[in-house]
């Protein structure tokens, strides 16, 4: 595996090296091809290319009217793309040890790399998505990794024996079956395609992201457990609606399964994150019942959180979500008899009351009322 100097001394006949029909390099076209029908470039789209190289992709994207973003670990290979991208913004980082560098905290709608990730095993590979999807991705932005690469275990280790000449046992070439389970496992859903005989595209689509003004929502990764778990073990936070819930680690698996992933049609779920990422809350619906387009509706805001407005801005663009995206026609909720704010905050936000009884008052929204009160 070659260091930065060698890659630096590599600038200056890599664009060459790329149009070598050999291993790792078959079909290296047609994977540049899928990536951009991939990216689908536009103008004023922003786009990190990751291991940018002497920007061969990036420069395409940036005649389409992107925006680029390039990061690599060569100083020489980040003079080739500025070279060919005038206008790009570039910095000289090893994702290894600095991961995006100034960018780190930036959040782009596409998040790229083209015959770079090898370069990470695969513990790196998958600190480095989860980070992204946590902290760098817009509201249905997309990861898409082009690599060397093979679909399952059996065919990487045919590659290994029909490319043994150039294979490079101090890389780490990519085995998408491998990857793609223990992504699974933490509750990251990724696709991959082989595209040659030797690379495949890795693509994360960010569909899980509710964007809004001072927050976001999105639904929890596996790793973001604590934080439900500390909400619901909150005394203040949980007052209001019947105190503080304990469950055990094999308990809180069980509810994230059913609620989040692999979850179901009849639950939808998200966490409510402030603009620096922070949780700050969680909001879902459960029993959906799509024929009807009816759900019950769930909002809890962490005590330290409250009265900033974070309440009914995550209740409007879910609502928008549920009704216009999700087909719902009605939202209902059960509101403890004693829990006045809350009563308060429904009635005042556009929820009816429709029935009451000695534990609990019921109330319901409807897609005209919200649509009426909220557009669309």
């Amino acid at each position: 595996m070659l260091n930065n100097k060698g890659f630096d001394e590599w600038a200056q006949t890599y664009d060459e090296n790329l149009k070598e029909d050999k291993f790792p390099f078959f079909g290296y076209k047609k994977v540049l091809f899928s990536l951009i029908e991939l990216i689908k470039p536009t103008k004023d789209l922003t786009i990190l290319d990751v291991g940018i190289g002497t920007g061969t992709l990036a420069s395409d994207l940036a005649q389409n009217g992107c925006l680029i973003y390039g990061i690599d670990f060569s100083k020489e290979m980040l003079e080739k793309a500025k070279s060919k991208i005038p206008n790009g913004i570039f910095e000289q980082v090893d994702i290894s040890k600095e991961y995006l560098g100034s960018f780190s905290n930036q959040k782009f709608d596409r998040i790229i790399s083209s015959y770079f990730f090898h370069h990470l095993d695969t513990n790196q590979k998958i600190d480095f998505i989860q980070k992204a999807i946590k902290n760098n991705l817009n509201a249905n932005g997309m990861i898409i990794i082009a690599d060397v690469g093979f679909e399952s275990k059996q065919e990487y280790e045919s590659a290994q024996i029909n490319f043994k000449n150039n294979w490079d046992e101090d890389e780490h070439y990519l085995c998408a079956e491998e990857l793609t389970q223990k992504l699974n496992d933490k509750g990251i859903e990724i696709n991959y395609q082989q595209i040659s005989a030797c690379a495949g595209i890795l693509c994360y689509k960010n569909e899980n992201t509710i964007q809004g003004q001072k927050i976001y929502l999105r639904k929890p990764l596996k790793e973001e457990l604590s934080f439900i778990k500390w909400l619901w073990a909150d005394t203040l936070s949980m007052k209001e609606v019947g105190g503080p819930i304990v469950m055990t680690d094999e308990k809180f698996l069980k509810w994230y399964e059913k609620m989040v992933y692999p979850g179901s049609e009849k639950n939808h779920y998200c966490i409510i994150f402030s603009k620096n990422d922070q949780p700050i809350g969680e909001i879902s619906c459960h029993n959906i019942d799509r024929a009807n387009g009816t759900a019950n509706f769930n909002i809890k805001i962490a005590y330290q959180f409250r009265g900033q407005g974070y309440a009914k801005e995550a209740m409007i663009i879910f609502l928008r979500h549920f009704f216009l995206n999700m087909n719902g026609k009605c939202m209902f909720d059960d509101i403890a008899i004693d829990n006045l704010v809350s009563q308060k905050l429904f009635l005042k936000f556009g929820f009816e009351q429709i029935f009451e009884r000695k534990d609990a008052i019921g109330l319901k929204l409807t897609r005209e009322i919200f649509l009426k009160l909220y557009g669309n």
